[in-house]
């Protein structure tokens, strides 16, 4: 399905229908770039996936309240490694603070094993700690 975001009437659309409606021009070019590796039909798809994931109502990770951008001031953190990011939306600053410090917690908990006598995890980091 095809979200029209231009018209703002969230009406959607299948691309099938959608494409009945591109130019002969239009789609002489869209044939020429997937000939060439589709590069720039790649990013404009990308572009609207992300556009349409930006518009979509978003749902708080504790309360599970959901969130329309419009309507409630939200809360996002990114967290995770470096190579594997996520995010989390919040209702309010209670919902975020309440997810630190869970997050906190499980760290501290996580330490602790990590000290324990026999832990491979101690282990490592006792070697790597100066």
């Amino acid at each position: 399905m095809i979200y029209n975001l231009k018209r703002g009437t969230g009406m959607k659309k299948r691309f099938r229908d959608v494409a009945d409606d591109i130019q002969y021009e239009d789609l002489v070019k869209m044939r020429k770039d997937i000939d060439n590796g589709g590069h720039h039909l790649r990013a404009f798809v990308d572009s609207k996936i992300k556009e349409i994931e930006r518009e979509e109502v978003k749902v708080c990770a504790v309360c599970g309240t959901p969130i329309n951008p419009h309507f409630i001031d939200d809360y996002s953190l990114v967290f995770g490694r470096y190579d594997f990011k996520k995010r989390a939306f919040f209702c309010g600053l209670d919902c975020l603070n309440f997810f630190i410090a869970k997050m906190k917690d499980k760290e501290k908990e996580r330490l602790v094993r990590a000290e324990k006598p026999g832990s491979h995890i101690g282990e490592l980091n006792s070697a790597t700690d100066f």
